[in-house]
């Protein structure tokens, strides 16, 4: 469902939205989505295939930290963007949204280590309401802000909204969790976390992110000229071409 509510809604949203209101949006997402592929250096996998609880648990707490040091990170290439491209016609006047990278880094670095948490115990119920949850407000503040003539902004806020709603939700389902350990792992035990799940951040975070640059190529190329109208065309066709592979490869 969280699938098929964006498609069902796409063409009320081609009839609000331009492809050029599109462009910030694509930009965004693009960076962001680079940034996120480093979040918590793919230590995340680790979480599902661990064999004992306890050390399921300090690779979540490893993760947060270093989506910390991902978020920092991610400030100087914030400030960057908007300091050299916030003129840009690409970003139609949206440059400070740029700020945020940061935060939807965090964000995302954190949400995939709780989803990786929320799998190994099977709560796929709790997964899909949160999905969907997330798809209906995107859609929902995307159309009614759009409505109000919110352009670009609209966009952005309702994309940073079904980041923070899923992130919200799984963190609330973490601190439901009768065997969720009270105190932060001892150093000791982060850091044979990190020895024995290293290939994670070897292999699997390089290759991740060359993964999400090529993808996300198109976009970069297209904002060095300037195409913003093309730049939201293609943003927004992938989305609703990737849809329902999506949907098959979750399923």
């Amino acid at each position: 469902i969280a699938t098929v509510i964006p498609i069902l809604a796409a063409p009320l949203l081609g009839r609000i939205y331009t492809p050029a209101e599109y462009a910030p949006l694509g930009v965004y997402i693009g960076i962001s989505t680079l940034l996120v592929s480093i979040g918590n250096w793919q230590y995340a996998q680790g979480i599902v295939i661990e064999s004992k609880d306890n050390a399921a648990y300090s690779l979540l707490y490893l993760c947060l930290i270093t989506s910390g040091i991902s978020t920092i990170v991610a400030f100087p290439v914030a400030v960057c963007n908007v300091v050299f491209i916030d003129d840009s016609a690409s970003l139609n006047g949206c440059g400070p949204w740029f700020l945020l990278l940061p935060l939807s880094t965090f964000i995302g670095g954190c949400t995939g280590a709780l989803l990786a948490l929320a799998n190994r115990k099977s709560a796929y119920g709790h997964i899909a309401n949160s999905r969907m949850l997330a798809a209906l407000l995107t859609v929902g503040a995307s159309i009614g802000l759009g409505l109000l003539g919110f352009s670009s902004h609209g966009l952005l806020t309702a994309a940073l909204l079904g980041q923070f709603v899923p992130f919200l939700t799984l963190l609330v389902y973490y601190w439901r969790l009768t065997d969720r350990p009270k105190r932060f792992p001892s150093k000791l035990r982060l850091f044979a976390m990190i020895r024995k799940h290293r290939g994670f951040a070897v292999y699997s975070l390089p290759s991740g992110f060359v993964a999400s640059l090529t993808a996300q190529l198109p976009i970069f190329a297209l904002g060095l000229v300037d195409a913003s109208r093309m730049i939201g065309l293609f943003s927004r066709a992938r989305q609703l071409v990737g849809m329902p592979f999506s949907l098959l490869g979750g399923s």
